[in-house]
């Protein structure tokens, strides 16, 4: 952004400021539901894992693996999108929520 804008470096200190102070207030808006979030969560990845179980089950040698490499797949993107280390970020979808 502070290219594609040109922002000076006092517009950039101030968006940074901004930026900063909104994501805190994201932040404290999801701290008291963060529990319920984070049981759905195991909840949500144990019926992934059993879905993906399930189905693997109904495939054949060769297509078990190509699932597992899509499954992995799908995982690491969704880690990119969140940026790695998301312990202060609001949470995004459950992991284990994707197709496989």
């Amino acid at each position: 952004m502070v290219e594609e804008l040109k922002l000076t470096p006092q517009q950039q200190a101030s968006v940074d400021s901004l930026i900063e102070q909104k994501h805190r207030q994201i932040v404290a808006l999801y701290k008291p539901v963060k529990p319920q979030l984070d049981s759905i969560a195991v909840l949500a990845r144990v019926v992934s894992d059993s879905t993906h179980a399930q189905i693997k089950r109904l495939l054949n040698p060769d297509q078990q693996v190509k699932l597992d490499r899509m499954r992995a797949a799908a995982r690491r993107e969704l880690a990119e999108r969140r940026g790695g280390d998301t312990a202060a970020a609001p949470p995004g979808p459950p992991p284990g929520t994707g197709p496989y």
